[in-house]
């Protein structure tokens, strides 16, 4: 049961006010699980957040708790717009594990560690982050397109249209936007011709080659592709109702451990660490790419002289400062055959402060970077 203590700063509203929110991507920015969410108005003048979960109600239905510090924030405007979507009196389930997961991980003092660490939608994203880690690395290309989709969303009601219009935006992005030519390349890898590569769900299960792995990947995948195409055409479905949250909420979890089975899948056949692949390109990312060397012809007579070469042992430290040098780190590099390479960093420090009064080469400051890649191979 919810701690009464938070009641006094919420307030209860029907689902409904999310939807122009979510309609409305381009102004609204929407980080939502299943257990609630933020909203962040993109405006550069009245920006806000609005900070809220989800209740399950005894008739099935779910509210939006929101966080009242946070709406009365809201202009005028704003707060005229949910408070026509205001519960007076709603009527809640007793035991609510999601809703006291929101409570104590947003509003506990400090936070708390809940149930459920890990959301649904943020396991679909890492695998989806992972596989393209794996791809890119083996492949030279990502699987995936794109790795989030700002439109996916838990339904706005519980209706099967709002059902589908959810199941459409996951399925857009694990299977609409799936690269072909990185499904060849993985086809090619484990030596399997493809009947028609340009039907993808069906190359994902010629590659698998195996029924446990396409009962475990494929059909999760197939399935949501099958709920997108149910769309089409004019159906009295549509108006039905529906428990569209619990539902969606359960195929985010098949999808996602569908794609958990085949990043491990992909791990095997490329021997790779998934984990490992990520971290290179994340650190390949924020590195700067070597250019032009080719002036560079004493660092290059250093480095041949060095190559081969075992390490002994390695000194560091600062440099000793001088009145008219830049301050620096450096490396002494020994090497088993009697030899070191001494490193310093050069700077024009002294003609940029001669251009300046009351400028010295001792004002600046250089340092050596490091930043380890690791190795991707199992």
């Amino acid at each position: 049961m919810a701690d009464k203590k938070y009641e006094a700063f919420l307030a209860y509203f029907d689902r409904d006010v999310l939807a122009r929110y979510k309609d409305k991507p381009d102004v609204y920015e929407i980080h939502e699980e299943n257990y609630g969410g933020f909203i962040y108005n993109n405006g550069d003048d009245d920006w806000y957040q609005i900070r809220y979960g989800f209740r399950k109600m005894e008739d099935g239905n779910i509210a939006v708790a929101g966080w009242i510090p946070d709406l009365g924030k809201l202009t005028q405007t704003e707060a005229r717009i949910w408070s026509g979507f205001h519960l007076e009196e709603p009527h809640f389930i007793q035991e609510d594990e999601l809703f006291e997961d929101w409570l104590g991980t947003y509003l506990s003092p400090g936070g708390f560690f809940p149930v459920t660490p890990t959301r649904p939608k943020t396991i679909l994203y890492r695998e989806v982050a992972l596989i393209n880690a794996i791809t890119e690395s083996c492949c030279e290309r990502k699987l995936f397109k794109v790795e989030k989709n700002p439109l996916l969303h838990y339904p706005k009601a519980e209706n099967y249209k709002s059902y589908i219009d959810s199941i459409t935006e996951l399925n857009n992005l694990v299977n609409d936007m799936m690269d072909k030519i990185t499904i060849e390349s993985i086809a090619s890898h484990v030596n399997i011709p493809l009947d028609c590569s340009s039907k993808k769900l069906n190359s994902i299960k010629q590659i698998l080659n195996d029924e446990e792995k396409v009962n475990l990947i494929h059909k999760p995948l197939k399935n949501c592709s099958e709920d997108r195409a149910k769309i089409h055409g004019v159906s009295e479905k549509k108006s039905e109702p529906f428990e569209a949250f619990s539902a969606f909420d359960n195929d985010l979890k098949e999808v996602g451990e569908a794609l958990k089975e085949f990043r491990a899948w992909l791990e095997d056949v490329f021997s790779v660490n998934a984990d490992a692949c990520l971290r290179r390109l994340e650190v390949e990312s924020y590195v700067s790419e070597l250019e032009e060397k080719s002036y560079m012809k004493e660092l290059s007579d250093v480095l041949n002289q060095a190559n081969g070469k075992t390490i002994e042992s390695i000194d560091f430290g600062k440099q000793k400062s001088y009145p008219n040098s830049h301050e620096s780190e450096g490396l002494n590099f020994h090497f088993t055959d009697g030899t070191s390479l001494f490193i310093r960093i050069g700077s024009n420090s002294q003609d940029v402060a001669s251009n300046f009064e009351g400028l010295n080469p001792n004002d600046f400051h250089t340092d050596l970077m490091f930043n380890w890649a690791p190795a991707i191979k199992k």
